[in-house]
């Protein structure tokens, strides 16, 4: 089965309602005086998915636990529609503010092949500036890398604030865990999907009880 062109996904609006564009872009090296890119494999246009989400009322840093809910559910139906993401981290999820608003944007390129699996271009991890990620260059990225990148993410970037909790919180450390465990091995839709649920119902069951994220980094994004 052939991977689906993530432009398909332009249709997917359940997934994300607020898609606005999808943007076709032509093999680089073709701008006056520019040259070959290795970040775009020459001979291969790609396709790129582009969500306007509203930046000017939202923002980068999630303000609780539970802001994560919309996007692990985004990434469940990514999932269920046989894409990959394969670029999560800070500065492609973007929270609005109201705390059920959350966007996952930027989605990599499909280079065909296996369905559900896109590949780091060539010299792709140069052009990281935050996020721990796992793969090489050219190293296919599956969904159980999305979800590891997504843990990642929630545990690495943040930490949560326990300074009103007199005993620290076991669930999370066993969470933590879990996702700092290479994926090495594992087959889709195995035992990683039963975590993805229980992750979507911790960070859920943290909506009222006053634990707020204490951010240790931040990334911008410019109107």
């Amino acid at each position: 089965m052939t991977a689906r062109s993530p432009s398909v996904y332009l249709t997917c609006q359940d997934i994300v309602g607020k898609c606005r564009t999808v943007v076709e872009l032509p093999v680089r090296g073709s701008e006056p005086g520019g040259e070959d890119d290795d970040f775009w494999h020459k001979g291969k246009a790609q396709t790129l998915l582009i969500i306007a989400v509203p930046f000017r009322t939202g923002g980068h840093q999630a303000k609780q636990p539970a802001a994560f809910v919309p996007i692990i559910q985004q990434l469940q139906e990514l999932h269920k529609k046989g894409f990959v993401h394969g670029d999560i981290r800070a500065c492609n999820i973007v929270f609005g503010e109201d705390p059920k608003e959350g966007w996952l944007i930027d989605f990599d390129f499909d280079f065909g092949g296996e369905a559900g699996v896109v590949k780091y271009p060539n010299g792709y991890k140069q052009t990281l500036d935050d996020g721990r990620r796992i793969g090489e260059e050219g190293n296919e990225i599956k969904k159980v890398d999305d979800w590891y990148g997504l843990g990642q993410l929630i545990f690495d970037l943040h930490r949560f604030d326990r300074s009103n909790m007199t005993a620290p919180d076991l669930t999370l450390w066993e969470l933590e865990g879990f996702w700092t465990t290479t994926p090495d091995g594992w087959e889709e839709g195995l035992p990683f999907e039963d975590q993805v649920v229980k992750l979507l119902k911790y960070v859920g069951s943290y909506r009222h009880n006053g634990y707020k994220l204490h951010p240790i980094f931040k990334a911008f994004l410019e109107n």
